[in-house]
């Protein structure tokens, strides 16, 4: 599985563990007949979900597109003739998730599907070049193989063990946007060290069956971690080999958090790098 996030403008010296700007973190591919499977065979129906985030909420349109995966020689196969188009209006505070079916004379690696998002304008595909473009301003783009596995299952994170500085950390239970002081939405104390800590449970790495991944037994999975506020120390964490759990630490970056608190918000996503993804939104009051 092939996710790549592509942006025409922005500070490259921007840590890429800190939100800011628009950006596609994630994309989850799931069997109408088996939500939790990530591999999609020739005539079966699916939905395919995209993580979108930005620091703050923004409003984009975007076009998607799926196509037969031709051969390419490197990089990703081409998109042409797409059997299947959508387009779309949506914001980062709304899930979006798209439909399709895969014709029957596709087998579960050989399809790509792109996605092009303009947060002003419209989003074009420009089949020459691969690329999208956007009627004003530049686009944000990213791109999933089909899943070269014969068989795959998405992780679930969902059972797995998150805390903050020791203590479980879990979600909030409403999907509209926390504030500090609610329930649930545990305090950091902006000149000390967070401690993030993931321990991995359930399935999440299942074993392996072929020889595509070497001499290894299971799979690896490999984490993703941002936050909408200056201070997680690295981007990526992963886990392999006997390893269950890992730790990433956040120290303020930032300005010093107004005196009411800074809500921050914090995204895990986990890939088993075999087109199987899942992901964690959680929220934390950054205070003085």
């Amino acid at each position: 599985m092939m996710v790549l996030g592509l942006t025409a403008c922005g500070d490259p010296l921007v840590d890429p563990q800190t939100l800011i700007g628009l950006r596609i973190l994630g994309v989850r591919v799931s069997s109408d007949s088996e939500p939790s499977r990530a591999h999609i065979n020739g005539g079966e129906g699916a939905n395919v979900s995209w993580l979108i985030a930005a620091e703050r909420k923004r409003e984009f349109n975007g076009l998607a597109l799926w196509c037969e995966a031709t051969t390419s020689a490197i990089g990703t196969p081409p998109c042409n003739d797409p059997f299947q188009t959508a387009e779309f209006s949506s914001d980062t505070e709304t899930p979006l998730v798209l439909p399709f079916s895969l014709p029957n004379k596709l087998e579960h690696d050989k399809w790509v599907h792109w996605i092009g998002l303009c947060e002003s304008g419209t989003p074009k595909w420009r089949a020459n070049a691969q690329r999208f473009e956007c009627s004003s301003g530049e686009p944000v783009s990213a791109v999933y193989r089909g899943n070269v596995s014969s068989a795959n299952q998405n992780p679930n994170l969902q059972d797995d063990e998150l805390s903050l500085n020791g203590k479980a950390w879990l979600g909030v239970a409403s999907e509209v946007t926390p504030t500090c002081g609610a329930e649930g939405i545990p305090n950091v104390d902006a000149s000390k060290t967070a401690k993030i800590r993931l321990r991995g449970r359930g399935n999440d790495r299942e074993k392996l069956s072929s020889d595509e991944y070497a001499a290894a037994t299971h799979e690896s999975m490999t984490y993703t971690h941002v936050a909408t506020w200056p201070g997680l120390e690295r981007p990526y964490s992963a886990l392999e080999g006997d390893d269950t759990s890992f730790e990433v630490h956040f120290d303020n970056e930032g300005d010093t958090p107004k005196s009411g608190g800074e809500l921050v918000r914090f995204l895990l996503i986990g890939r088993d790098g075999r087109g199987g993804t899942d992901w964690l939104e959680r929220w934390f009051c950054l205070r003085p």
